[in-house]
């Protein structure tokens, strides 16, 4: 795993606060001090593209977050993990795998295993899936020889699709990411090295949570034949509740309940996100329901909600060649009645500005 402190190293150098934004992934470089027994990583690839993904879904989420197998007993995904765990341990092997973070730098490992490449945008492809594709790694007491031949076709000269997708300009360079700035990262991670600027709301577009464009943009990615023949095992009945406009209305135990377990990277403690996340869409997006649906926040338990939904509000009435003023029934400030009476237990331990973490 050399190439994957060298690569890591030289990403952290290139980007503001890189050492802080990339601390947890130093830690799955040095697999024996982790596992001492380990003398072996296996890796395995499970193809995501044969995934059924409702166009509602795909616009909001990104699909490795909609197709991801761990935590997920039912997948397909998970049942290999079990399969391939078995058998290992039925050759008389010591094996251990996790679901998250892995057991070491997946993408790395896979690519060295001779299963794909890492391209410009930072994500592994195969030949078969391109980047949609789960790993998992499992670390072993066994010897094993390594017999692989890399034969993936590397990105053209000169291609630049994803940087030029990218909506934040995180993408700058081949393989190089600012975590601080990726949409996916800012709307999915809580990590107080997160920046959450009023700025970037915008360009995080339809995004609720996850973002794929520079995925989307890649010719190799555009080049797959997909299936799309098999639904992911939950994802019905989850995706009435993953419209902004629904989540807008949902109570916080409901989100705890049906939203974090799939996923997992918005805690329970910072919840309030999905809040904020449906703001900016229903901001980005200017539907017709967005005012009604903004003004639901208005008396969120969370200070920083009602202060973000009354600002969306604002900002949506300043825009005002788009709707009907015979629409609303206020003029603006947006300033909920509740807002007014002491603030609840709740709201004071809320995050009270825009540099807010979970811990």
């Amino acid at each position: 795993m050399e190439g994957y402190i060298r690569r890591l190293f030289e990403r952290m150098h290139r980007i503001p606060n890189g050492e802080k934004l990339h601390q947890g992934f130093l830690e799955l470089f040095d697999i024996r001090q982790a596992y001492p027994w380990a003398k072996s990583v296996v890796i395995a690839a499970v193809d995501n593209t044969r995934f059924y993904l409702s166009r509602a879904a795909r616009k909001h989420y990104g699909k490795l977050f909609l197709t991801d197998n761990r935590f997920n007993s039912s997948s397909p995904g998970r049942g290999m993990i079990l399969g391939l765990t078995t058998f290992m341990e039925g050759l008389g092997l010591k094996v251990y795998w996790n679901d998250h973070p892995g057991v070491t730098g997946l993408r790395w490992a896979a690519q060295e295993a001779g299963l794909g490449i890492i391209r410009r945008n930072n994500f592994f492809f195969t030949p078969e899936a391109g980047s949609y594709v789960s790993l998992t790694g499992w670390v072993t007491d066994a010897d094993m020889e390594l017999i692989a031949e890399l034969k993936d076709e590397p990105c053209p000269a000169g291609c630049t699709s994803c940087f030029d997708a990218c909506p934040t300009g995180s993408l700058s360079e081949p393989f190089t990411m600012n975590m601080a700035t990726c949409v996916s990262t800012r709307n999915s991670y809580t990590d107080s090295t997160v920046i959450d600027d009023e700025r970037f709301n915008t360009l995080n577009g339809s995004w609720l949570y996850g973002c794929d464009q520079c995925q989307d943009s890649c010719p190799f990615n555009q080049a797959l034949e997909t299936s799309e023949d098999l639904s992911f095992p939950g994802l019905d009945d989850l995706e009435p509740y993953l419209l902004p406009e629904v989540i807008a209305s949902l109570k916080y135990e409901a989100i705890n309940q049906i939203l974090r377990p799939k996923f997992f990277y918005i805690k329970s403690e910072s919840l309030w996100r999905w809040k904020l996340n449906a703001i900016n869409v229903l901001v980005n997006t200017k539907s017709s329901e967005s005012i009604k649906n903004l003004k639901k926040l208005l008396n969120d338990p969370f200070d920083i909600v009602r202060r973000r939904a009354r600002n969306a509000l604002d900002q949506l009435f300043a825009s005002h060649d788009w709707w009907n003023p015979n629409y609303f029934k206020y003029s603006p400030p947006f300033i909920a009645e509740s807002e007014t009476k002491e603030p609840s237990a709740q709201s004071a331990a809320a995050p009270t500005d825009d540099n807010s973490s979970d811990g």
